[in-house]
């Protein structure tokens, strides 16, 4: 697990609560890296990658608070390129592993995957529809109405060997989304925002035993997913791990954008009684908007009078 402030390239200070979330991992199945960097190589980091540069001072408040106790390797990454960390930290991953148990019946117990009451949302949707950014837009609308709410991209979440987004790995990401979902509801979520592609959203459906599930399905015109995906192939928008689409160009932009709008054409995609969307022509705000006006019970909260 990678552990420290946002944009060192990069990891999330979650290293110690996972710890103490997972008491039944044996502690040589787990090596904590604590990523860092000097406060003014993440100010550069955060505008160069130009998605919430707003935060950056925030971001670099929360680093100086962070603890790399709990780590058992502390990389500064300000004069390292990724392909540098990445040796360092594979190399620590194989002598971590070396050393470990091989016992063959020290296998990881499961996480819940029952929602219990909570509220699931889905979104989904063909690539680069922005069902990520969206999700994310939604998480963040419904928390500031006031709901306890969490959110995962199933996107993140089944990376395995080279081909990270394939189709097959959908029961993988599924799987791991539902656990996730469990976990969140089990912290206190009333509603759990999930995005995924249609593959594993699918796959989660199909073995669904927790709550109520809405979910939607975001549609857009064919230029609109051409110029989304002309915009993230120039590096437009948030970076996502495991995308593709940045740095394409020629007959291979042309084949990403035409293989989206086949995508949003395959009816047989779209889950089951999924409310449709569209986005074209809407900031992903709007159609967080519209998702959260969509739910059960939501009422936006009225605004104060100075």
């Amino acid at each position: 697990m990678l552990d420290g402030p946002e944009d060192c390239s990069r990891g999330f200070p979650v290293a110690e609560r996972l710890r103490q979330m997972l008491p039944h991992m044996p502690r040589d199945r787990m090596l904590a890296v604590h990523l860092d960097a000097t406060p003014e190589t993440l100010r550069k980091r955060i505008h160069r990658r130009g998605w919430l540069i707003e935060l950056a001072d925030d971001a670099v408040k929360y680093a100086a608070e962070l603890d790399p106790s709990a780590a058992d390797l502390y990389l500064d990454t300000t004069h390292q390129a990724p392909s540098q960390l990445s040796d360092q930290i594979t190399n620590a991953v194989l002598a971590h592993a070396a050393a470990g148990s091989a016992d063959p019946e020290d296998t990881l117990r499961a996480g819940p995957e029952s929602s219990g009451s909570a509220e699931v949302v889905v979104l989904t949707g063909p690539g680069g529809v922005g069902v990520s950014t969206s999700g994310f837009q939604t998480f963040m609308h419904l928390a500031h109405a006031g709901r306890g709410v969490g959110y995962l991209d199933a996107h993140q979440l089944g990376f395995l060997g080279p081909s990270a987004g394939s189709p097959e790995l959908a029961p993988l990401r599924a799987q791991n989304a539902r656990t996730v979902v469990g976990t969140l509801a089990a912290g206190g979520a009333e509603t759990v925002v999930v995005s995924g592609d249609p593959h594993t959203v699918r796959a989660m459906e199909e073995t669904w035993h927790g709550g109520p599930v809405t979910t939607f399905w975001l549609d857009a015109s064919a230029d609109a997913l051409a110029e989304r995906i002309t915009a993230r192939a120039q590096g437009g928008g948030p970076p996502l791990q495991g995308d593709h689409r940045p740095g394409l160009a020629g007959e291979a932009l042309n084949a990403a954008i035409a293989a989206a709008v086949e995508e949003s054409r395959q009816h047989h995609l779209r889950p089951p009684n999924a409310h449709v969307v569209s986005t074209t022509g809407r900031e992903t705000s709007e159609t967080a908007a519209v998702i959260a006006a969509a739910l059960p019970g939501f009422r936006e909260p009225m605004l104060r009078r100075p």
